[in-house]
């Protein structure tokens, strides 16, 4: 199997969510992590996240990160290679909505702040990414580099024939297939994916509707595309 890494030319998408009623602040944070889980599902098995706890003004955005956490899977294997710098690290069992509402309560429990605390930002760099097509290979090869004769081969690990584990700590020179990042704007919450491998771009057609099926799902509850190019057409 070929995966191409090229340096972010795969592409970069976003879609936004703007609620109906403006007036609950706890539903809107809440969107936050509702919608994170809702785009995996079935297509990325998170093994950290990096969660960003802010306090937020009278107009719900977040003037002030609070506090940004790590969680990481407790598994044995999974040692993630990713620059978390300055966050607070914390191993789970699971990673979940409910384990993000239970952190995200407790901190509001125990703020002496009189300001709104909600959560401005989840991302995800690091989790098994499902194949298009179930594969009996134990190892794919990937390319880095810009492709050509120049490029070097790589050999990494299929888990279960299902998905591709990245990055791990043997993953430490290269990204993980897509970086997904959601976050509180202004009076809305954007979700933004840069592509790093052709796994899910439009060179892998089968990949690429991965993708599409994932975005629809929150296109149906009510986000919009809001990309420069239609990611559809």
């Amino acid at each position: 199997m070929r995966i191409l890494e090229d340096d972010f030319k795969c592409g970069q998408y976003w879609l936004e969510y703007s609620p109906e009623n403006m007036d609950d602040f706890s539903t809107f944070n809440n969107e936050i992590i509702n919608s994170f889980f809702l785009f995996t599902q079935n297509f990325i098995v998170p093994y950290s996240v990096n969660v960003s706890i802010s306090t937020f003004d009278s107009y719900w955005f977040p003037d002030e990160t609070f506090a940004e956490y790590h969680l990481t899977l407790d598994k044995p294997h999974i040692k993630t290679s990713i620059d978390r710098t300055g966050a607070i690290e914390k191993t789970v069992s699971e990673i979940s909505a409910q384990e993000i509402e239970k952190l995200l309560f407790n901190i509001q429990q125990q703020s002496n702040t009189g300001s709104l605390i909600g959560i401005s930002r989840i991302s995800c760099l690091a989790g098994l990414y499902f194949l298009p097509k179930k594969t009996k290979d134990t190892t794919f090869v990937l390319y880095t580099g810009s492709g050509g004769a120049n490029h070097s081969k790589k050999k990494r690990p299929i888990f279960e024939g299902i998905g591709i584990e990245a990055p791990l700590s043997t993953f430490g020179d290269i990204w993980a297939p897509i970086e997904v990042f959601f976050e509180h704007g202004y009076e809305n919450i954007e979700l933004k994916l840069i592509l790093n491998w052709d796994l899910y771009s439009k060179h892998n057609k089968q990949g690429f509707l991965m993708l599409k099926k994932a975005l629809e799902v929150l296109i149906r509850n009510s986000w919009k595309n809001e990309m420069p190019k239609d990611i559809f057409s």
